[in-house]
């Protein structure tokens, strides 16, 4: 499976393939910041109810020992519900996009 985040600034961890159900399909990745941030990218995709679709990315804290939302893109602005690519063999390359843009987002936020 190719890559999906490409951003020079982050190592992935672990990114999983998507996840299909009958109407919807999920990805995750966790990555790592050049100056060692955990970060974890988690898309879900509703073909049937596009509002119940959602994205996120957030980051570890050492401190609370807990995920701490960053950002998220509105389902509305999802790549995948702009171009509907759901199908039952929908793949991880199909959220290189949004994953993409909430990488870049976090990165900005919390720096690399």
């Amino acid at each position: 499976m190719a890559q999906i985040v490409t951003n020079k600034n982050v190592k992935v961890l672990e990114e999983g393939s998507a996840i299909n159900n009958s109407q919807s399909c999920s990805f995750k990745g966790l990555y790592t910041t050049k100056t060692g941030k955990r970060l974890r990218v988690s898309i879900h995709y509703d073909s049937s109810y596009h509002d119940q679709s959602r994205s996120s990315v957030s980051v570890w804290s050492e401190q609370t020992m807990s995920w701490n939302k960053v950002d998220h893109i509105h389902y509305e602005n999802l790549d995948l519900v702009v171009r509907k690519v759901y199908s039952p063999e929908s793949k991880a390359e199909d959220f290189r996009a949004d994953a993409n843009r909430l990488i870049a987002s976090a990165l900005s936020i919390v720096g690399n």
